[in-house]
């Protein structure tokens, strides 16, 4: 009795009999070549400081940008490295601890909460990437300028714009201002003014501190004529209530000419004890030595 012949075995077949450790590739009698099978990667690693079979270096996994410090994101690196070897951004190679703080580019290079990325010295708000003079609060971008303080406040590079003249000063009148009334309460006994000008806030005020006080206005840029008041009214029954108006014009910042007034009205009238109307000229210049 004759056997039937085995067919001989198809390539893949072959192939897929071989021991598991290597494949052997066959075209008729002839290796074409062998290969090392993968290793699966690990579905849930663990930040450990351990090299696995699957990753190209230690906890790869756990630093993404290959910076050489693992994310800060998970209790295991941070438990294991320290703060001083993990990641507040592990996105960003540029990022990590130990590297030098970049200012005003809106990262925290170093992950320190330490080093600052906006410096602001003189604690004006504005750091010192925006500030035209860190070391001095008086100086900040959009600030108001203020006339005559010998800064440039506002940093654009120019002191004291839209102030116009300077009228800041003590000037003397031609001649005293002297009156008295109600008992000597009211005096007037001075020939000086001092002129306190913060555009468009104008204060006049006599220099002995009598009577009148000070009077204000607002003289806007590029104006010279104004009219500065006071009202003192102690607000009792038939008190008498003092009005005090300067109405004047710079002719230049070392001139003014004018006029004060002075007025007492009272609803009884021995109430204002004699006080009444009176006006002054005012032809007064600058007083040379005077520093605002």
């Amino acid at each position: 009795m004759s056997m039937r012949p085995v067919p001989p075995l198809p390539t893949t077949e072959l192939v897929a009999r071989l021991p598991p450790l290597w494949a052997v590739m066959l075209v008729g009698c002839d290796v074409l070549a062998t290969s090392e099978p993968t290793v699966a990667s690990d579905p849930n690693p663990v930040c450990d400081g351990q090299l696995q079979a699957d990753e190209a270096f230690t906890d790869a996994p756990f630093d993404q940008d290959g910076d050489g410090f693992v994310t800060g994101d998970d209790f295991n690196c941070v438990g294991f490295y320290g703060p001083e070897f993990t990641d507040c951004d592990d996105t960003d190679p540029q990022v990590h601890p130990g590297r030098s703080e970049e200012q005003c580019n809106g990262v925290d290079d170093d992950c320190s909460e330490f080093t600052k990325d906006e410096v602001d010295a003189d604690a004006d708000g504005s750091p010192f990437c925006f500030d035209c003079d860190d070391n001095n609060s008086d100086r900040v971008p959009d600030a108001v300028e203020i006339c005559w303080d010998g800064i440039d406040n506002n940093c654009d590079a120019v002191e004291d714009e839209g102030c116009g003249p300077n009228y800041n000063g003590s000037f003397v009148n031609v001649s005293p201002i002297l009156y008295d009334c109600a008992l000597s309460t009211v005096t007037f006994d001075f020939d000086t003014l001092d002129v306190f000008y913060n555009p468009p806030f104008l204060t006049i005020l006599n220099a002995t501190g009598t009577h009148p006080g000070a009077l204000d206005t607002e003289l806007p840029y590029g104006e010279t004529t104004f009219l500065a008041y006071r009202e003192v009214n102690l607000g009792t029954f038939g008190s008498c209530t003092e009005q005090y108006a300067l109405e004047a014009t710079f002719v230049d910042v070392d001139h003014i000419t004018g006029t004060l007034y002075a007025n007492f009205t009272s609803a009884v009238d021995f109430f204002c004890l004699g006080c009444t109307i009176q006006a002054w000229p005012i032809d007064a210049v600058r007083v040379p030595e005077f520093t605002p």
